[in-house]
């Protein structure tokens, strides 16, 4: 299932994506923020998978000739109270036909962030894997 950014930003909720109200999650004071939770497959590790997004802005204003282009923050962290991520757990941004564009390895992480920009019709994926677990979620910008 692909999930439609733009549509948060309208206020529409995306299923298994969860809210968040707090702009301590990532820089953007004014982005619209969800947030997904994961339980690590035959593991004690919980995870949360959270993606914010706003309108990119250059200098106090809009990128003049970019009108749709939108900042986006990926972020993994654990949630079950340990202080870490598994180690060797994976994130990756994938672009649209599926090759690999950031990736980042946890070793001894508290979190694993990724920030880049997108335009309006843009598709993308983010892949957390860790052992025999692996998810991957669509979005389109």
């Amino acid at each position: 299932m692909t999930s439609h950014l733009t549509s948060w930003l309208q206020g529409t909720n995306a299923p298994d994506w969860d809210a968040i109200s707090s702009p301590s999650h990532f820089r953007g004071g004014n982005s619209v923020q969800r947030c997904k939770r994961l339980n690590l497959a035959s593991t004690e590790h919980r995870l949360a998978l959270l993606v914010a997004l706003q309108p990119a802005i250059l200098q106090g204003r809009r990128y003049a000739n970019e009108p749709g282009k939108m900042d986006i923050w990926v972020q993994v962290r654990p949630t079950n109270g340990c202080e870490c991520l598994p180690y060797d757990l994976q994130l990756a941004i994938l672009d649209e036909a599926s090759e690999t564009v950031m990736q980042a390895i946890a070793r001894e992480s508290k979190n694993i962030q990724f920030e880049f920009s997108g335009t309006l019709g843009e598709h993308f994926s983010i892949r957390v894997a860790f052992g025999d677990f692996s998810l991957t979620e669509t979005f389109v910008v």
